[in-house]
């Protein structure tokens, strides 16, 4: 599959039932690549998405590959994620760093 260009397409169900669909229209990501071949490799993200009803939302998540695949290999990982306003997730984020989390 891979990591495909921006912006792309996102869908997914909320516990409740409810769906959400839209763009992710920016990402920062980290690699770690591990070092053993039992394990996976990881892509760490933190997305911007716009939904259809033109909401934006911070999303924290991860790609995963088996150890030593290749770039297209990468597949989203996150079957539960953080999905936040982004005013809650800079809070967030803040009390991280006040409680010394970050």
């Amino acid at each position: 599959m891979g990591i495909s260009k921006l912006p792309r397409h996102f869908k997914f169900t909320f516990p409740n039932g409810e769906e959400a669909e839209g763009l992710v229209v920016k990402e920062v990501g980290i690699e770690e690549k591990s070092d053993n071949e039992r394990e996976m490799d990881y892509f760490n993200v933190i997305q911007l998405l716009e939904t259809k009803k033109g909401e934006k939302w911070i999303r924290f998540g991860y790609y995963n590959k088996n150890y030593g695949q290749e770039k297209k290999d990468w597949r989203w990982g996150s079957q539960t994620t953080l999905t936040a306003l982004p005013d809650v997730a800079k809070k967030l984020i803040k009390k991280a760093e006040e409680a010394g989390i970050l």
